[in-house]
C-alpha cells in the first residue's frame, strides 16, 4: 500500500500553512459550531491575529468526528474516515504534524446483500450505492483514517488553538444582535461577546433560524432537508464469529428492507488497529424514521444489529461490547436548489459579516467541511464589517 507521507505533498502542506496571512488590524471573529469545519476557522484566523471565541453547543468539539478508544477498541461514533488522497485533510494533518498517523484502508473488496446471499461489488460500487462521492480516480482507493480514529485530528486542533482561541462547549448562542456597526453574540449562558464577524459552522436548519429570529428575515436554510442515521458498532471474540470477514463490508441493495439497515463495515478488517488481538469489530448503518430516531432504545437498535448480522452472517453470538449512536439530520441533501439559495443567501450575509462554513453549504464529507472552513477563513479578510446593513429577503 502506498505509504501515508507519499499521499499528500509537503508543497500542499506549505500552501495551507500560507492560506491566511497575519492582518495589521486584527478582528473579532465569533465562530457559532465547534466541529472540524469551525475548527479549521478558528486555527486560521488565530494564526491571523485575530481574536477569536468559538461557541459549541455540545460537550466536545468535533461534531460528526468522534472516536471513543476502549478496551482496545478504536470505535468512530461519527465519520469513520476521509476519501484517500483528500488534499486539503492532508495538507492539513502536515500541518498539525500528524500525517504519519494516516492509514489507508486495508481491505478493498465489497459485498452486496440481495435479500438471500452476498455478491461481489465492482470497485467504487459500494460507495456509490451508498451516495458518497471520492475525489476523482480515487474511489477505488477507499477511504483513509488516522491510527487512533478520526478523533486525532480534532484533538490535534484542539491542541493548536487552546491558548489562544476562546472556546466555549456546552454554549449554544441563541442570538445574534447588532451593536453598532459589530455583532453581539448571545449564549444559552447568557454570555454576551462583541465581534466584528461571524461564521457559522452549523446545520442548515439552526443557522436559518438563528439568523429568522436575529434579522428577522426569511433566507430558505431552514428548508433544508437532511438525512438522519443510527449507528451500531458490535465487538465480538474472533471465535464466536463463525464466517471469515474478509472485505470492508457490504451494502443492502435498494430493493432489500432489511429493518432499514443500508450498509456494515467490518471496521477491524476495513482499517488496521480497529479491534484487539483475537476480537472483531462491525457497525452497522440504519436510516431510522422520525419515530424510531426518537424512541428506540439503544437495546431495540443493538438487537435490531444482531438480527441484522444473524440474517446476512449467519451470526447468532451476544457481542462482547455495543455502542449505539444517533445523528439527526447529519447529511445534507444538496440539491441544485438548495445550492442556488445557500449562495445568494452567502451574498446578502457577506455584507454583513456573516459567513457560512460546513458540510451543511458546500458538500458533504469531512474534506468538504475542511475546505469550506479553509474558504471562510480566507474570505474573512475581504468581508465588510456592517452589521446594520440591511438584509435582503433571499426566496
Amino acid at each position: 500500500m502506498t505509504s501515508a507521507m507519499s499521499m499528500f505533498s509537503q508543497e500542499e502542506s506549505t500552501r495551507a500553512r500560507r492560506q491566511t496571512k497575519p492582518q495589521r488590524s486584527p478582528r473579532r471573529v465569533g465562530i457559532v459550531g465547534g466541529g472540524i469545519a469551525g475548527l479549521v476557522v478558528a486555527y486560521r484566523r488565530m494564526l491571523a491575529g485575530d481574536e477569536v471565541t468559538l461557541f459549541e453547543a455540545n460537550g466536545r468539539l468535533g461534531g460528526q468526528l468522534w472516536t471513543d478508544v476502549r478496551n482496545g477498541f478504536v470505535v468512530e461514533r461519527g465519520a469513520e474516515g476521509f476519501a484517500f488522497g483528500s488534499e486539503g485533510i492532508g495538507a492539513l494533518a502536515g500541518e498539525l504534524g500528524v500525517t504519519e498517523r494516516i492509514v489507508g484502508q486495508r481491505a478493498h473488496l465489497s459485498y452486496g446483500f440481495d435479500g438471500r446471499s452476498l455478491g461481489v461489488l465492482e470497485a467504487g460500487e459500494a460507495p456509490a450505492r451508498l451516495g458518497l462521492r471520492a475525489p476523482h480516480g480515487r474511489r477505488a482507493q477507499g477511504i483513509a483514517s488516522f491510527r487512533g480514529g478520526m478523533g486525532e485530528l480534532v484533538r490535534a486542533l484542539a491542541a493548536r488553538i487552546r491558548d489562544r482561541v476562546t472556546v466555549r462547549v456546552n454554549d449554544p448562542i441563541w442570538q445574534i444582535l447588532p451593536s453598532g456597526s459589530a455583532w453581539e453574540l448571545v449564549a444559552g449562558s447568557l454570555t454576551r461577546v462583541r465581534v466584528d464577524s461571524i461564521v457559522l459552522a452549523t446545520g442548515a436548519r439552526f443557522a436559518g433560524d438563528l439568523l429568522r429570529r436575529s434579522i428577522g428575515q426569511s433566507t430558505g436554510l431552514e428548508q433544508a432537508t437532511a438525512l438522519s442515521t443510527v449507528t451500531v458498532s458490535l465487538a465480538y471474540a474472533r471465535s464466536s464469529v463463525g464466517v471469515e470477514l474478509g472485505g470492508s463490508g457490504f451494502v443492502v441493495l435498494e430493493s432489500v428492507s432489511l429493518d432499514g439497515c443500508r450498509a456494515c463495515t467490518f471496521s477491524s478488517s476495513k482499517l488496521p488497529d480497529r479491534a484487539p488481538e483475537g476480537h472483531v469489530l462491525l457497525r452497522l448503518f440504519f436510516r431510522p424514521s422520525p419515530a424510531e430516531l426518537e424512541t428506540m432504545a439503544d437495546a431495540g437498535w443493538i438487537r435490531r444489529g444482531r438480527e441484522v448480522l444473524r440474517r446476512v452472517l449467519g451470526m447468532g453470538d451476544d457481542p462482547e461490547q455495543a455502542w449505539v449512536d444517533r445523528w439527526p439530520e447529519a447529511m445534507a441533501v444538496l440539491d441544485a436548489g438548495q445550492r442556488q439559495r445557500v449562495a445568494a443567501v452567502e451574498r446578502t450575509l457577506a455584507r454583513r459579516g456573516i459567513l457560512l462554513a460546513g458540510g451543511a453549504f458546500h458538500g458533504p464529507g469531512i474534506e468538504g467541511a475542511v475546505r469550506s472552513g479553509e474558504a471562510a477563513a480566507v474570505a474573512l479578510d475581504t468581508v465588510t464589517h456592517a452589521a446594520g446593513a440591511r438584509c435582503v429577503r433571499t426566496k
